[in-house]
């Protein structure tokens, strides 16, 4: 946790006199940005993990219209609505 440790001096250190519940709310809204942008001034860092965290999550995901389980056939409710019994 060094980088949110240092995040939260740094909130700290340039809102003196700014509350602790601010300074965690506004670490909490800014820290993916703030992340990515330390550790893109970083030079020959060798974490390859670190690398794909400070990008930030991936909005993709894969998804299926249904599900084969025991047996039994489960659709989502968008595909279960075009079925017809």
């Amino acid at each position: 946790v060094p980088y949110v440790d240092e995040h939260l001096a740094v909130l700290r250190q340039e809102n003196p006199g700014r509350s602790e519940s601010w300074v965690r709310n506004k670490h909490m809204s800014s820290f993916n940005e703030w992340l990515k942008n330390r550790i893109a001034r970083l030079q020959n860092l060798s974490s390859e993990t670190l690398q794909w965290l400070s990008q930030g999550p991936e909005w993709s995901a894969t998804t299926w219209q249904g599900y084969d389980i025991n047996g039994y056939t489960f659709h989502t409710v968008k595909q279960d609505s075009k079925c017809t019994v």
